[in-house]
């Protein structure tokens, strides 16, 4: 299992010394992301950037520690944080890609020692002291922080699958964005999917599987829109032995959804062989439970 370390303390309190120490001592398995060094990749410090920067610069750390843990390296994040939402979203990353998470707490170096270190910084890695003085005001001087745990929608309650003995073997089968491409529909819009053409690549792939093995559907499609997705699945030669859809009204994520699904119709009753979908928190669900996920498309969305 892969390791995702956080640390937590003001600037100044000894968070990179400790990442860099800590990657020095197994380059080869271990790795850092820190949002100053990916500002200075693009020559903005904290003060200048824009909202938008930052939001660049927080899907590139993301998409960086998920790639890292996804290779079974290990990864430190030596920023500050000290927000609760943004350490429960590492903690969530953690969940999702089945890492376990450990908190560096540096939140007990003296507010003087940060700032007499910060002090002696030079150019932009200095950071006016008032700043500090209100972190330290607002998330540490109240006492030491709680340990962040995973949002309950994303992940933690995941239960991971293994095989069984007999069982039938099976592919899981998304539908849009996997072997149907929409065309000016609303995605949303399930009424219209007659509408879709064939994503060629993939079904000829899964006509070719399905003489041999069991295809289970599973679509984040409402329920109301079952006939028209089973009549487009007939037309492009693709056998649905079974369809799974969203209950009716159901608005909930894709990934609780089709985890849900999973539960009620394939543990216990199929052994899963692999899963097409395209869709990145889908396919991290898939994965965190066990499955072996061929992902068809770049589906961050």
């Amino acid at each position: 299992m892969s390791e995702l370390i956080i640390t937590r303390g003001l600037p100044g309190s000894g968070k990179t010394t400790f990442a860099e120490q800590w990657v020095t001592e197994s380059p080869a398995t271990r790795r850092r992301v820190n949002r100053d060094s990916l500002r200075r990749m693009i020559h903005i410090n904290a003060q200048s950037a824009t909202q938008d920067t930052e939001a660049v610069i927080t899907k590139t750390a993301s998409d960086l520690v998920r790639a890292f843990l996804r290779a079974g390296l290990d990864v430190v994040v030596d920023d500050t944080n000290l927000r609760q939402r943004t350490a429960r979203q590492w903690a969530t990353l953690a969940a999702v890609t089945c890492a376990e998470l450990t908190v560096k707490d540096l939140t007990g170096v003296p507010l003087a020692t940060c700032l007499e270190r910060n002090a002696a910084r030079a150019g932009d890695a200095r950071i006016p002291a008032g700043v500090i003085e209100t972190m330290h005001t607002k998330y540490v001087a109240s006492g030491k922080l709680p340990h962040p745990t995973a949002d309950a929608s994303t992940g933690s309650e995941w239960q991971p699958w293994t095989p069984s003995v007999g069982l039938e073997p099976v592919y899981l089968v998304d539908i849009d964005g996997t072997v149907a491409i929409k065309g000016d529909r609303d995605i949303y819009d399930g009424s219209k999917a007659y509408l879709d053409t064939p994503n060629w690549n993939v079904v000829r792939i899964i006509r070719m599987l399905q003489k041999t093995h069991r295809i289970v559907y599973m679509t984040g499609r409402d329920a109301e829109h079952r006939h028209v997705t089973a009549e487009w699945l007939k037309t492009n030669g693709l056998i649905a032995h079974e369809l799974h859809t969203r209950p009716l009204g159901d608005k909930r994520k894709d990934s609780t959804v089709k985890h849900e699904l999973f539960n009620q119709h394939i543990r216990g009753k199929y052994n899963v062989t692999g899963v097409f979908d395209d869709r990145n928190q889908v396919v991290e669900m898939w994965r965190a439970i066990g499955l072996t996920v061929f992902q068809v498309a770049d589906g961050n969305f």
